[in-house]
């Protein structure tokens, strides 16, 4: 019972703020809005009379209002308005047709069926949609031909536009599909080791797989092996400028860990013997002992860093758009100990190092392959956040 009343309440709290959002939008002048949100509530309940009144209202004057702003926008005689006054007329016409279903409409309290005015907009409907795609389809043909990948770009949205009202208008999937290849741009990514030093073989392999997979966008093509037949409006430089790799060091020191620690042990009286319980069971107590442990541990390190910029240079003119600096570090460390005395006395950190042994140091080119994928996440944060450079 209590899971109905609490539905019924949910329900109730739900109609009440579709009322007040349908009155906000009447307030605001959005009688679209106020339209949809009365017919909701209507088509729930023919019995909220409130509603209906609203509902009623709202759909006269979202009507009319549409209708004046078609008839200004005919008047004016703009090619540009045409989508405008096609999309009115889709809204008149969907406005409409929801309503037309719940028919009649009976509104208790004024005693009468609710009074709808409905508008044939069919053969304007057409005729608009008619108007529209050919003010589109010109549009966009004119974009086409300015030869400019952004111009190329709107077209292709515009295409895009048309064959959603309809895919067999003339030969827009064509022009779509040309305008979608003329408005790429191909951005050719490179690295540089200005540094003189040797690096792994695919350290640079590894860095530029960034312009694979999610680095690529709608318009955007990053290359970094340079391919026939295409132009290339932009490029980035990865330009490596110092790489060091640090020296092999390793540190012994010794030191003691101490603690008191709560111990059980066997209860003693002054002759030395154990006590026993009325059952003559061991009695046991806890006392507080202190215990030590000698450490001796050792810490290998070997680190590499690796520095420069990322430059992104406009082809076309020749110039130096943007310079970001980059550095990337690689650090290998292990640490051995070993215990000398009662190991209750360590910490967490220590008993985790017991057992370890010194290892052998990696190579540079180990170290530097390391550098290379800690590398790669920032040069493609810097492409992410420069994009804009290249398009």
């Amino acid at each position: 019972m209590k899971r109905y009343v609490h539905i019924a309440f949910v329900l109730t709290i739900g109609i009440i703020s579709s009322c007040n959002e349908a009155k906000m939008a009447v307030k605001q002048g959005d009688y679209n809005r106020a339209t949809q949100l009365s017919t909701y509530k209507v088509q729930q309940s023919k019995k909220k009379f409130k509603q209906i009144d609203l509902l009623e209202k709202s759909f006269a004057i979202a009507n009319k209002k549409d209708l004046e702003d078609i008839s200004f926008m005919k008047n004016q005689n703009i090619p540009a308005n045409n989508e405008k006054i096609f999309n009115l007329y889709q809204r008149i016409r969907s406005r409409q047709e929801a309503i037309k279903p719940m028919l009649p409409i009976y509104n208790k309290i004024q005693r009468r069926n609710a009074i709808f005015n409905f508008v044939d907009v069919d053969n304007e409907l057409i005729s608009s949609k008619e108007a529209t795609m050919d003010y589109l389809y010109k549009k966009g043909v004119l974009l086409l031909n300015k030869y400019n990948r952004f111009d190329a770009r709107e077209a292709y949205m515009i295409f895009k536009k048309v064959i959603a009202l309809n895919p067999d208008y003339k030969e827009v999937q064509n022009l779509k599909e040309q305008a979608y290849r003329d408005g790429q741009n191909y951005v050719f990514v490179k690295m540089v080791n200005e540094a003189r030093v040797l690096l792994p073989e695919d350290f640079e392999n590894k860095v530029l797989s960034i312009t694979t997979g999610d680095l690529q966008n709608e318009w955007t093509t990053y290359d970094t092996r340079r391919r026939e037949h295409i132009t290339y409006s932009h490029s980035i430089i990865i330009r490596l400028q110092n790489i060091d790799v640090s020296p092999e060091k390793e540190f012994q020191r010794e030191y003691i860990e101490e603690k008191d620690i709560e111990e059980r042990v066997l209860a003693k009286d002054a002759s030395d013997k154990v006590v026993k319980d009325s059952l003559g069971n061991d009695v046991y107590k806890m006392v507080t002992k202190h215990v030590k442990c000698k450490v001796t541990e050792v810490e290998q390190n070997k680190g590499a860093i690796v520095s420069g910029m990322v430059e992104f240079y406009d082809k076309e003119s020749k110039q130096k758009l943007k310079s970001v600096p980059v550095t990337s570090t690689m650090l290998w460390q292990n640490f051995a100990a070993k215990a000398n005395g009662d190991e209750r006395a360590l910490n967490v950190e220590t008993k985790r190092r017991l057992g370890n042994r010194p290892q052998k140091f990696p190579n540079d080119f180990t170290i530097l392959d390391g550098a290379s994928e800690n590398l790669k996440p920032k040069v493609k944060d810097i492409i992410y956040q420069y994009f804009l450079l290249v398009q």
